[in-house]
């Protein structure tokens, strides 16, 4: 949200992609179509601000048997990472299609802190305070 915050004008053309597949007809039934704009949103984010540093180590260091199933040794994730990366498209969609946002006290996007703080896990380095306004 703070990235898009910064640049504004990307705010806009996301919520446009959203309205137009809301809008497109399904026939009764659930259709799905690719919101092409949301997941490059949603990349470029994760690549700018990892939200785990590289630097962690992790490496499995022995085979693991788990109810009669060996799992090797080998490079591992986490398993609820396809639920996660699901649920931040889904959050982020709902909040931009619910929502206009804007900076708090009159804020300019140029000016927003983008500084992170090193930790087990990075974080923005000053919270940031966005206004919800109901769209209609």
């Amino acid at each position: 949200m703070a990235e898009l915050l910064h640049n504004p004008s990307k705010i806009t053309n996301a919520q446009q992609e959203l309205s137009d597949i809301l809008r497109e007809p399904t026939n009764g039934g659930i259709r799905y179509r690719s919101t092409t704009l949301l997941q490059a949103i949603v990349k470029e984010t994760l690549r700018l601000h990892p939200p785990i540093p590289f630097l962690v180590p992790h490496k499995a260091e022995s085979n693991v048997e788990i109810h009669d199933v060996i799992v090797p040794k080998g490079r591992r994730i986490c398993p609820g990472l396809p639920l996660a990366h699901r649920m931040v498209h889904l959050i982020l969609g709902l909040l931009l299609q619910s929502f206009y946002w804007k900076l708090e006290d009159g804020l300019k996007p140029e000016d927003l802190d983008m500084e992170e703080e090193f930790g087990f896990t990075l974080a923005k380095a000053t919270g940031l305070r966005a206004i919800p306004v109901i769209r209609l």
